[in-house]
């Protein structure tokens, strides 16, 4: 949305508030609050090695110099920079740090404590510097306990991200008896996306792009499959359009969710409601003219190779959407898109979290207009509405921030009892 929208969008929005929303003031980033019907906490607005508390009013509490970070159940916290994962107070007094590069996107917890991260490793393969996602799994002291890599898992994640609505159509059928190795050797060049190399010198390519992890909750799915039992991870499989479970003993996914729109996704949960929410991002048409090269490599790397195809644009889908699904049925039980729905776009961004009262908070950010957080109702009312006025400091824009987190209201009691001004 443009600028010159934005003010047309909340002075319409004003018109329609009822007694209990309270406009704010100008200066203020917290323009719709709906004090009856929000869900109340504390936020967390996160970046990759910075994050901001805020109260509902959206005034910043405390600034971390931490990323990614998760709030646990006595308000304490864990965060990652570059190179340290921590655990500090609400004040940012550092409890803990361990040395572990390359943390990125989620830091989350089970029942006992044990800590769950994604960590970015690069190794050489087939001669080139490729990058890739490791799981780990710390105990509540940060001493590593757990280690699963994407490098053991080739021929297992390449048959379940060939069935994608992003590579089903553009990837020779997988040959499970041939394995990734052999398609790899034939043009390694041209199999994997370009990633910047932050861990070395020279090309790198990007493997995987892991970027949402839960470990699951008690919940009824069990009986449906086995798969959905509680303690394994259900991890957002980006950017090939598809999820999966991960069962931490026998170390397999054993069951995979697949979107029908080619879409980036992020924060895939599964909810109360034995529901799995996901953030769908935006994909413009635009997007897969920008690196004609990149991309035809990473959705139809070998068709040079194995056979004259030509390359396949995927249809451009330039709105996002939080879509609900049903695990057992596949189908669409809830859905929010923004009217129209081109005014909502983040490609790369974005996140959507259930909250308890059976709100949807939603984060959406861009390069070029920043972030917009809005929280809706069951019949998708914004009774909340929250856009940053922060400029980026190097391109002056609006600030972009990767997600914003409901504090529940206990723990956000425990940290305000704690916090020091």
């Amino acid at each position: 949305m443009k600028k010159s929208l934005l003010g047309l969008l909340v002075l319409l929005l004003f018109g329609q508030c009822k007694h209990s929303i309270q406009p704010a003031t100008p200066v203020d980033d917290v323009l719709i609050y709906d004090t009856a019907h929000a869900d109340p906490g504390l936020n967390i607005l996160d970046q990759k090695e910075r994050s901001l508390l805020l109260d509902m009013r959206g005034n910043v509490l405390k600034e971390y110099p931490w990323g990614f970070i998760k709030v646990l159940s006595d308000g304490t916290m864990l965060g990652a920079s570059d190179s340290m994962l921590a655990k500090f107070d609400v004040n940012g007094k550092v409890l803990w740090q361990v040395p572990i590069s390359h943390v990125h996107h989620e830091i989350t917890v089970d029942d006992g404590g044990a800590i769950y991260l994604f960590v970015s490793q690069m190794d050489k393969f087939k001669g080139i510097n490729l990058r890739y996602d490791v799981i780990l799994i710390l105990s509540p002291e940060g001493k590593v306990i757990y280690r699963w890599s994407l490098l053991d898992h080739w021929n297992e994640y390449f048959s379940i991200i060939s069935k994608s609505v992003m590579l089903k159509d553009l990837l020779i059928p997988f040959d499970s008896a041939q394995g990734i190795e052999e398609y790899i050797s034939q043009a390694p060049e041209r199999f994997f996306i370009k990633a910047r190399n932050d861990q070395g010198s020279g090309e790198a390519y990007e493997w995987s792009h892991l970027n949402s992890m839960q470990v699951l909750p008690d919940n009824s799915l069990a009986g449906f499959n086995p798969a959905f039992r509680k303690g394994n991870l259900l991890i957002s499989l980006n950017p090939y359009a598809c999820y999966g479970i991960l069962d931490t003993a026998t170390r397999r996914f054993e069951w995979i969710g697949y979107l029908p729109d080619p879409t980036r996704l992020h924060t895939v949960t599964l909810t109360p409601q034995n529901t799995i929410l996901i953030f769908q991002n935006s994909t413009d048409a635009e997007y897969w003219d920008e690196d004609k090269q990149g991309r035809e490599a990473y959705l139809n790397p070998l068709h040079k190779v194995f056979a004259p195809r030509p390359f396949i644009k995927p249809v451009g889908r330039p709105w996002v959407s939080i879509t609900e699904y049903e695990p057992r049925a596949n189908k669409i039980v809830w859905e929010y898109t923004a009217e129209p729905k081109e005014s909502m776009a983040a490609p790369f961004l974005g996140s959507a979290q259930r909250l308890p009262n059976g709100n949807t908070l939603i984060c959406a950010s861009t390069d070029q207009e920043g972030t917009k957080v809005m929280e809706l109702d069951t019949n998708k009312k914004q009774v909340w509405l929250y856009l940053p006025t922060e400029k980026d400091w190097e391109t002056h824009l609006p600030a972009s921030f990767y997600r914003m987190t409901r504090i529940g209201q206990a723990i956000s009691e425990k940290m305000k009892n704690q916090l020091t001004r």
